[in-house]
């Protein structure tokens, strides 16, 4: 997860600061309903994602390298291993992280060991149909569609809550600066199964009527009072 200085560069421009500004927006509301004691924003430590999260006792930035400009402290991890206890942190803020990870599996996978039960993750991307432009400023990076990152996301046990995502490259929106085609996911770990399998014998016997039969239990029917 080495930072992207073309991506430093390009968020300075004129395009990069409107896209900013949207995302802070999603952010600043999404931030409202976020709730718990340890969030973390990982990476891209010179924008400030968290100065909204007043629903969380302790908010910190984990970036690879400090910067000088920031008034809060950034901590230095590494993406395979983040020096962070097993479940102790309520949210995770991935600002254009996973784009220029050397393993971005690997890396949800970290910040899914690091998250609580019914921990959040918050994702922000580039779509890679509409960063097309992107690429010859932003060499580095690697797109995933917001469609891929759901998957990893499903597979690794989260629910999808949330998805955001400004309009694609297209006739309307090629007149617009800002050609991105950024989105946002709201993820958080399943406690349980969405649809938990039960056994047979903790199943609920059918209702049966007077001209119908319990296919499940034979053709036995519990007799009522006025029956017994």
């Amino acid at each position: 997860m080495q930072p992207s200085l073309p991506l430093q560069r390009w968020l300075s421009s004129s395009a990069g600061q409107l896209l900013l500004q949207q995302e802070h927006s999603w952010n600043g509301e999404l931030l409202k309903r976020l709730y718990g004691v340890h969030l973390m924003q990982l990476g891209l430590a010179k924008e400030n994602y968290i100065e909204q999260a007043t629903g969380m006792h302790h908010t910190f930035v984990m970036d690879l390298d400090a910067h000088e400009e920031q008034s809060w402290a950034v901590v230095e991890g590494h993406e395979s291993a983040l020096p962070i206890a097993t479940e102790s942190l309520s949210a995770v803020i991935l600002p254009h992280v996973l784009e220029f990870s050397s393993d971005p599996h690997q890396l949800l996978r970290e910040v899914t060991r690091v998250l609580t039960e019914d921990g959040s993750v918050v994702i922000y991307g580039f779509s890679p149909w509409g960063a097309l432009n992107l690429g010859r400023r932003i060499p580095s990076g690697r797109y995933l569609s917001a469609g891929k990152v759901s998957e990893w996301l499903a597979l690794l046990g989260y629910e999808l809550v949330q998805q955001q995502q400004l309009p694609l490259l297209g006739w309307s929106w090629s007149r617009s600066r800002l050609n991105s085609g950024a989105y946002q996911l709201v993820a958080r770990r399943r406690v349980v199964p969405l649809n938990p399998i039960r056994s047979r014998w903790q199943r609920n016997p059918v209702v049966a009527t007077r001209n119908m039969v319990n296919s499940e239990y034979g053709n036995y029917l519990p007799q009522t009072k006025e029956q017994q």
